[in-house]
């Protein structure tokens, strides 16, 4: 039998905690979404719990509708004001927003130190 040789960059533990900021940027703007009167539903798949995980094409969080217009959502916690996103997504939404003919949102949330929400940045970057 062939041995792999996985040796993960990260541990489990690591790995997870990169989720806690998207977490509390998806609930935040859930509420918000709610409170606004857009609808939603989940659009990519959340893939952290699972056993293996193989690096892939990203898709965004969400699909959004208002007035009968639709566009995809991601959401992004930093606690840094830094609007990074990695190529890998980047260009995965791009890829989506072309073959849907649909806006690509992402939306940065910036938390304080103690995970307190300071600032809210939605761009569409991708027009």
């Amino acid at each position: 039998m062939k041995k792999l040789d996985f040796n993960p960059y990260k541990t489990k533990d690591e790995f997870q905690n990169n989720y806690k900021l998207h977490d509390l940027a998806e609930t935040y703007g859930k509420n918000l979404l709610i409170q606004w009167g857009v609808k939603f539903s989940e659009f990519g798949k959340d893939n952290r719990y699972q056993k293996i995980w193989e690096r892939g094409k990203d898709k965004p969080d969400l699909l959004i509708e208002y007035n009968g217009e639709k566009a995809f959502l991601d959401w992004k916690g930093k606690h840094k004001k830094v609007w990074l996103v990695n190529k890998r997504a980047f260009d995965s939404y791009k890829f989506l927003k072309d073959k849907y003919s649909l806006p690509a949102f992402i939306c940065f949330s910036v938390f304080s130190e103690i995970n307190t929400l300071k600032e809210w940045v939605t761009n569409n970057w991708l027009r």
